[in-house]
């Protein structure tokens, strides 16, 4: 089973949401995050993956929930973030 991490960002009572750009999820809405790589915990994959799609550092605060859907285990963690303002680069669009 494949492992994904998905970040829960709140600033100013709003929770962080991105549509990505292009491939198989192209102009779906998605929490930011990614697929976990061999040996990297979810806290390490996470903040991987949000500097290099969003270009932000985060600070991973908690395992939020976590959720089975076919081949895919999803872990939803709350973060928040330390520096940088988020940039798009895979994502076509944020909110």
């Amino acid at each position: 089973m494949r492992e994904v991490t998905a970040a829960i960002i709140r600033r100013n009572g709003k929770i962080l949401i991105c549509r990505r750009a292009y491939g198989s999820c192209a102009h779906l809405w998605e929490f930011p995050g990614g697929k976990t790589e061999p040996g990297e915990t979810p806290f390490q994959c996470l903040t991987r993956e949000l500097r290099e799609e969003l270009s932000i550092d985060i600070k991973p605060l908690r395992e939020y929930c976590r959720s089975v859907y076919g081949e895919l285990s999803f872990v939803f963690i709350e973060a928040e973030i330390v520096s940088g303002e988020p940039q798009l680069s895979v994502h076509e669009e944020m909110r």
